[in-house]
């Protein structure tokens, strides 16, 4: 796979302790290569180790590329997949045997004084990174830094419930419950917060009694219900809801704290049909066991789905206008509910020699949005998990260039670029 790589590109440079992507290399590849590629790094990674799936790995790293932000991913055994710019770093911590070794001094010491077990388990918590729901990503006792004490998640009680440093849908980040002075007690923007006084939750509020909030969450603190709005007192979300669990309201959107939708607005009734219900790590949205057939999302070219592009000039020559119009087309979703749908390039020609021949695609109601990247080789992904709501529609722009370098560029003259875009449901 790497041979497809030109030579005057490296898609990956190794050293002993990361493994850095080049992803305006690894966007050439196919999905299916994309996977195989990050297994390949992972079973090297994992060698020896049982995890459950290389795959469900693989596919997260994949999703991490389509980010528009930097991003990161953890994974078990201290593996951090982090996007940055146009990078994808897997680095793996080291073990830190002298740190353990004075640790276990540390503790022998304090037995010798006679401490008690639950005075030393204060300080160093028994059962660090610990998986809780067995898909093999640590929940509780997140030990980040890898110094034997946890940081996010703490389990004060090994009740299997995080009680300080509660982190949003698993960013590692500490959102609720946060200790503010190291005693691994909570001391600001609480859970389960009773504002009025009415003995009920008015925010941070854990539904499901698992120790992470399902409703009404306050991300910074500031006493005021940033997302999962819950207006009326029922239990459920009624604005503001995160699809994608990046901390950003993506459907029926408050702007402004009048609790009242103004942005990605959908009818009453359908509000009605999501679920804010969670586990801590992930969001449930409609009915899961409900199918969506393919009927019912569909994609519709404004002018006929194959794209055929020629005779570009740089976009740096003088008096340059860019004669080639924009594609357009749409996803319409004519389910009852809420669909998550994939993007990808089918290529069928693409003879340019250099990268400069690039895309970019923004979208409406929410769709993919990104800048202009390098076009693929070959059939590749666009984007991932998009979620369209019910009864509606996306309305995409394609727009194209061939970038300039500041001098001569006869490669690319004469080139074509022909394919077309193709949408899909990974039920996997």
């Amino acid at each position: 796979m790497k041979n497809e790589i030109k030579e005057n590109k490296t898609l990956v440079k190794k050293n002993t302790k990361t493994e850095i992507i080049y992803l305006e290399e690894f966007e050439k590849l196919s999905v299916e290569e994309q996977e195989k590629y990050f297994e390949e790094i992972f079973d090297k990674i994992y060698k020896g180790i049982e995890v459950e799936s290389l795959r469900k790995y693989s596919l997260r790293c994949i999703k991490l590329t389509c980010d528009p932000k930097d991003n990161k991913v953890h994974l078990p055994y201290g593996v951090l997949v982090e996007k940055k710019k146009d990078k994808i770093i897997i680095s793996i911590k080291n073990n830190r045997s002298l740190l353990l070794l004075l640790i276990f001094f540390a503790i022998l010491l304090l037995a010798l004084l006679g401490a008690s077990y639950a005075s030393v388990n204060n300080y160093i918590i028994k059962d660090l990174n610990k998986d809780i729901d067995n898909d093999g990503i640590a929940d509780l006792n997140l030990d980040l830094n890898d110094d034997r004490i946890p940081e996010i998640n703490i389990d004060n009680n090994n009740d299997d419930r995080p009680d300080a440093n509660v982190d949003y849908k698993g960013n590692r980040t500490p959102t609720f419950n946060i200790d503010t002075d190291g005693d691994f007690e909570p001391d600001y923007n609480l859970m389960n917060q009773d504002t009025n006084g009415d003995g009920t939750c008015d925010l941070n509020c854990d539904l499901n009694n698992d120790g992470w909030p399902d409703l009404n969450y306050d991300l910074d603190g500031d006493g005021v219900a940033d997302l999962e709005v819950d207006l009326n007192g029922d239990d459920l979300a009624d604005l503001n809801f995160d699809m994608n669990n990046d901390g950003v309201c993506d459907l029926h959107c408050d702007t402004d704290k009048d609790n009242k939708c103004d942005k990605y607005c959908i009818p009453f009734e359908e509000v009605e049909k999501i679920d804010p219900t969670t586990n801590g790590s992930s969001s449930v949205v409609g009915d899961e066991k409900i199918s969506v057939k393919s009927d019912e999302l569909i994609l519709e070219y404004e002018d006929g789905d194959t794209i055929y592009i020629t005779g570009l000039y740089p976009d740096d020559q003088p008096g340059y206008v860019n004669n080639v119009p924009p594609k357009l087309f749409k996803v319409v979703n004519k389910s009852s509910l809420y669909v998550m749908y994939n993007l990808r390039w089918i290529v069928d020609v693409n003879d340019y020699e250099s990268d400069n021949f690039k895309y970019k695609i923004s979208s409406t109601l929410n769709g993919a949005n990104y800048d202009f990247r390098t076009a693929p080789k070959k059939d590749a992904l666009i984007a991932r998990d998009i979620i369209i709501p019910p009864y509606s529609t996306q309305e995409y722009t394609v727009n194209f260039k061939l970038q300039g370098v500041g001098g001569n560029q006869n490669y690319d003259q004469g080139k074509t670029f022909a394919g077309h875009i193709e949408i899909y449901l990974d039920n996997n």
